[in-house]
C-alpha cells in the first residue's frame, strides 16, 4: 500500500504530461477537409491555417528543442497527404515568409534555420526556391548542403506535380542555372554531393545534364587549380549521376543529341584533371585511388559517348597503376588527338585544344 502511495504522485504526473501532449497534438492539426478542398478556403479555414502557421513557424524559432521538432512535425504533415493545388498555394503564402525569413536569419540557430530550410524545399514554389538559392551563398557548407537538399525536394515535387509554382518550366530553368553556378565554385565536397544531386532530379533529362556537365567542367578546372582532392568523389558521383539521365532516362535517342557536347566536355575535362595533377606529382598513395575511380569513371563515359565498342581505359589504367607520364601521354596521343574521338567528331564541333584552353585559362 506504501509503495502505491508512493507512485500515486508519479502516475498522476504522467497522466498530465500525456494529456498535455495530446492537447499541444491536436492544436498541431489543421481541419481535415483542408487539405482536398478544390475552392477557395473558407474564412474559418484560413483563420485555421493562419493561427497554425504562426504558432509552428514561432516555435521553429524559440530555442526550445522540443517545440522545435514538434513544430517541424506538424508542418512537414501536408507533405505526407494527398493535397489539391488550392491548398498547396494557401499553405505557401501561409508559412513560406516564415520559414524564409528564419533560414536568412543569421541571427536565428543552426537547428532552426535548417528545419525552416527543410520545409521550404517541398513547399516548391517561387518563393521557398528564391529563399532556398539565396542560401548557396552561405557562409557555413551546412546551410548550403540543406539549400541544395532542398531543390532537390523541389524539383521531386514538380514530377509528382505537388508544387506551386506559377512556372514551373521556367523555375527547373532557373534552378538549373542556380546549381550550375553553385557546383562551379563550391569547395566543399559533401556540399558538391548535394547540388548534384539536386540536379539530377531534375524532371527534364536536358536541363539535366546541362547543368550537371557545365557545373562538373567547371569544377573540374577549378581543382586543376586547387588541387582539393577530396572533391574528386563527388565529381565522379556527378558524372554517374549525368550518364544515368543519359543512358538509362533518355537511352541516348534523339531528343537528347544536342546535350552530348557537354557530356564529352565533363568527362574530358575530368579525365585531364587526374591526368594533369599526376604530372604535376599531386596523385600519392592515399589518393591514388580516388583519382583512378574518377579517371575510370570519366573515361568509360567518354567511350559510350563516341560509341568505342571497346572499354579500354588506357588513361584510368594508367593512373591506377602509378605510370602517371603513360596517362598523359594517352590523353594527348588518342582523347585530345587533333583527329582524334573528341576533336575529330564533327557533328558536337568541340575545337581542337578547347578542353586543356579551359584549364589555362
Amino acid at each position: 500500500m506504501q509503495v502505491q502511495r508512493r507512485r500515486m504522485p508519479e502516475i498522476i504526473t504522467t497522466i498530465v504530461l500525456l494529456l498535455l501532449a495530446s492537447a499541444a497534438g491536436s492544436r498541431a492539426q489543421l481541419p481535415p477537409d483542408i487539405y482536398n478542398t478544390p475552392r477557395p478556403l473558407t474564412a474559418e479555414q484560413e483563420r485555421a491555417l493562419a493561427e497554425f502557421a504562426q504558432r509552428n513557424v514561432a516555435d521553429l524559432k524559440s530555442g526550445d528543442s522540443r517545440a522545435l521538432a514538434a513544430a517541424r512535425r506538424a508542418l512537414s504533415a501536408a507533405f505526407r497527404r494527398d493535397t489539391s493545388r488550392t491548398f498547396r498555394m494557401a499553405y505557401n503564402a501561409a508559412v513560406t515568409p516564415g520559414l524564409a525569413a528564419i533560414a536568412g536569419d543569421e541571427a536565428a540557430s543552426m537547428a532552426a534555420r535548417q528545419a525552416a530550410i527543410w520545409l521550404l524545399g517541398p513547399i516548391a514554389s517561387d518563393q521557398s526556391d528564391a529563399a532556398l538559392v539565396a542560401l548557396f551563398s552561405a557562409e557555413e557548407p551546412a546551410l548550403r548542403y540543406a539549400a541544395a537538399s532542398g531543390v532537390e525536394r523541389s524539383m521531386l515535387a514538380i514530377r509528382q506535380e505537388r508544387h506551386t509554382y506559377t512556372n514551373p518550366i521556367q523555375n527547373e530553368k532557373a534552378a538549373a542555372r542556380s546549381l550550375r553556378d553553385a557546383m562551379a565554385s563550391e569547395t566543399n565536397a559533401s556540399v558538391l554531393g548535394a547540388l548534384t544531386a539536386a540536379a539530377a532530379a531534375m524532371p527534364t533529362p536536358g536541363d539535366s545534364i546541362d547543368a550537371l556537365a557545365d557545373g562538373l567542367t567547371a569544377q573540374s578546372r577549378r581543382l586543376d587549380e586547387d588541387r582539393q582532392w577530396q572533391r574528386l568523389e563527388a565529381v565522379r558521383v556527378g558524372l554517374e549521376r549525368m550518364q544515368k539521365r543519359y543512358v538509362v532516362d533518355m537511352f541516348g535517342g534523339q531528343a537528347i543529341a544536342s546535350h552530348e557536347r557537354k557530356i564529352i566536355e565533363a568527362s574530358a575535362s575530368a579525365l585531364l584533371l587526374t591526368v594533369r595533377h599526376g604530372a604535376a606529382g599531386a596523385i600519392t598513395d592515399q589518393n591514388r585511388r580516388t583519382y583512378g575511380d574518377l579517371a575510370r569513371t570519366a573515361e568509360n563515359l567518354l567511350n559510350l559517348l563516341c560509341r568505342r565498342d571497346s572499354t579500354q581505359t588506357r588513361v584510368a589504367s594508367a593512373i591506377a597503376a602509378g605510370r602517371d607520364a603513360d596517362a598523359e601521354s594517352a590523353m594527348k596521343s588518342f582523347w585530345l588527338a587533333t583527329d582524334g574521338p573528341v576533336y575529330g567528331n564533327r557533328t558536337w564541333g568541340v575545337p581542337p585544344g578547347s578542353i586543356e584552353a579551359g584549364f589555362d585559362r
